[in-house]
């Protein structure tokens, strides 16, 4: 079969001058985020999301940041590997042979990240979950700048008229699934050490509470507790020792709240709370699940303290505008949907991006480095 035609510049050809721009700004986006990994800048400017994401949705609009610089730089690769691999390859008979579609990312997959090197060493199945996301990012940029699905002129790709939802269909999460069972299998056969990547692992107990030590909370709760920002303390010791994601914390609503007698002989007579959570990124069909805490001899860890000044925060502290009025018990219908992390109003949370810029801001002041943010407290305990 005869090489893929090349792609030059046509000014008659929109779709190719669309690919030809995507393939500029990816280029340009590399340059800067190598240069902020050198410069250990943490988030890029919004300015340089090459992903076709929405800014105002996925964005910390106050802070104008992006994707992190190091996740652009490996996503960046392998998108201008797949600009590479595409015009030379024989496989794709098409003149747009740039535009990704579920064949395309399957073929290059095998062509390329399965491919061994030199000294017959192969990838393991983290190269491929890494390839996947990257080409999917392409595919929402290719999406983003060509609003109609373009006619591509391969024998070989199906019909389609419109874009596809997505570009990671159930024929890519069978092949990935199929490469993680293969590694699982060689890694059996080769006696690999099963405490790598798990709690076992020396090289993640050191890493201490997934960014910061205990005696580090302890001074992010003194901090948040002379600042009265019971709502923030809540959020990061709730977060802590209930072991849950931020979105988790946005979720939960006062309905979600249990208080329990545990009687124990050993430890005596002790209050629980508890929280039913029926949605989050593991649970979406709405089983009911239970995670709860303890009080705890340290008042700057306990969670029950936070909770309790989050409330005091609430209806008492502030002037007549930020106190809010006592809760009716009425009737469900007046208490059920009230936030324990308050956003804007009692019923609505922080956003994703205010909810990042209030633990950024406390991370920063009390001089804590962690990549992640929201998610820093859920690995609280091992």
């Amino acid at each position: 079969m005869a090489d893929s035609p090349s792609l030059g510049p046509n000014e008659n050809d929109p779709i190719k001058q669309a690919i030809l721009e995507v393939e500029a700004d990816v280029k340009k986006n590399q340059i800067v985020a190598k240069d902020a990994v050198k410069k250990s800048v943490k988030h890029l400017p919004n300015n340089c999301d090459v992903f076709g994401r929405s800014i105002d949705a996925r964005i910390n609009a106050t802070k104008g940041m992006g994707k992190s610089p190091a996740t652009t730089v490996k996503y960046t690769a392998v998108i201008l590997a797949y600009f590479k691999w595409c015009r030379v390859t024989t496989e794709i008979n098409s003149p747009y042979p740039e535009i990704i579609t579920p064949r395309r990312t399957l073929l290059y997959m095998e062509c390329v990240v399965g491919v061994a090197d030199i000294r017959g060493r192969t990838n393991g199945f983290a190269s491929f979950e890494g390839a996947a996301p990257a080409l999917n990012h392409l595919y929402n940029l290719q999406k983003s700048k060509l609003l109609s699905y373009p006619d591509l002129k391969d024998p070989k790709e199906p019909p389609v008229i419109q874009w596809p939802e997505r570009l990671r269909n159930s024929s890519i999460e069978d092949y990935l699934k199929g490469k993680r069972e293969i590694q699982s299998r060689m890694e059996s056969l080769n006696f690999a050490d099963k405490a790598r990547g798990t709690v076992s692992d020396v090289s993640i107990i050191f890493r201490q509470h997934d960014g910061y030590t205990i005696a580090e909370l302890v001074k992010m709760s003194e901090h948040l507790m002379k600042s009265k920002s019971f709502n923030v303390l809540f959020a990061a010791l709730g977060s802590h020792a209930l072991m849950v994601r931020g979105d988790n914390m946005r979720g939960f609503e006062l309905s979600d709240l249990v208080l329990q007698d545990l009687t124990d002989s050993d430890i005596g007579k002790k209050t629980s709370i508890y929280f039913v959570n029926r949605h989050s990124k593991k649970n979406r069909t709405g089983r009911v699940e239970y995670t709860g805490s303890l009080r705890h001899k340290n008042p700057f860890l306990c969670s029950h303290l936070a909770l309790a000044l989050n409330f005091f925060g609430r209806f008492h502290i502030g002037n007549s505008r930020s106190v809010e009025a006592p809760i009716d018990f009425s009737s469900s219908h007046f208490w059920y949907r009230i936030k324990l992390f308050r956003g804007t109003t009692p019923s609505r949370s922080y956003t994703p991006n205010h909810h990042e810029s209030l633990i950024s801001k406390l991370l920063k002041d009390c001089n804590i480095i962690s990549k992640k943010i929201t998610h820093i407290f859920r690995g609280s305990s091992f």
